[in-house]
């Protein structure tokens, strides 16, 4: 199922076909990045782009991904979105509408100033939304990048994510190929071992790096090896099994892309 050469295979078809030139993979730090540059890098050896994008990242995730990139030995970029980030965040929320009225509209053609509104600060999931334009903003920048070079964009989600809609729909969730979408995490660890992926990568929690101190199963309720005995029939307990059924409900869209009309009777 691993199965290492028909994957490598794979991605050489697939960039053949559609006349490019490599793969790009945003690394973020985590095993299923470097796994999946590892597999471009076997795939491409010259042809292989990774990109950090740095947006109020941690620590160990700059460093991971150091480590991925000098272990692999590829070409990378580190791309600093930390100010586009803060201006993108100020221009959707704290920009208030200077049209709103005549008055505040002649105000802000004299002025140029737009008044200001930040009463969004207190909007309960605001950290999931700040989570969530990180992930599209740093798509769009890798998109950027894959157009210049004429390259494809690897996706780094696993099965285990999939299957419960766990990555930002046009985020993390985008790409062209999907090297690793038919394994569960647990594989995921066992190809990063075939793979030689740095033991301190293997040993650090998954964690999409969107806020500080954030963990994949912390933010889950439940960990992979749980979710993947769930789908295998295996029993688990049921406060975990809720929390998984709910989650696969509420992202069934993101599956779909969009929801479709059913005529349903």
């Amino acid at each position: 199922m691993l199965n290492i050469e028909k994957r490598v295979k794979w991605l050489q078809k697939k960039v053949n076909d559609a006349g490019a030139k490599g793969l790009i993979v945003a690394i973020s730090g985590g095993i299923d990045s470097a796994v999946v540059a590892a597999l471009s890098k076997k795939a491409f050896p010259n042809n292989t782009f990774g990109i950090f994008l740095e947006i109020n990242s941690s620590i160990t995730s700059k460093r991971n991904f150091l480590r991925t990139i000098n272990s692999l030995d590829i070409e990378e970029k580190v791309i600093n979105l930390n100010e586009s980030f803060d201006l993108f965040l100020k221009d959707v929320f704290e920009i208030s509408n200077p049209y709103k009225t005549l008055k505040i509209h002649e105000k802000y053609i004299k002025t140029g100033i737009a008044p200001v509104d930040k009463t969004y600060l207190n909007i309960k999931n605001l950290k999931s939304i700040k989570g969530n334009i990180k992930a599209r903003l740093r798509m769009t920048a890798i998109y950027a990048h894959a157009e210049k070079l004429n390259y494809l964009v690897l996706e780094t989600s696993n099965l285990s994510e999939m299957i419960i809609g766990y990555y930002t729909k046009w985020g993390d969730g985008v790409g062209d190929l999907a090297p690793i979408s038919d394994l569960y995490k647990r594989e995921v660890y066992e190809l990063a071992k075939e793979l030689k992926i740095p033991k301190i990568i293997l040993n650090s929690k998954p964690s999409a790096d969107l806020w500080k101190g954030q963990t994949d199963e912390e933010e889950m309720g439940f960990t992979y090896d749980q979710l993947e005995y769930y789908n295998k029939g295996r029993k688990i307990p049921l406060n975990k099994e809720e929390i998984i059924k709910k989650l696969i409900k509420r992202n069934l869209h993101k599956n779909d892309g969009v929801y479709k009309f059913k005529n349903e009777k």
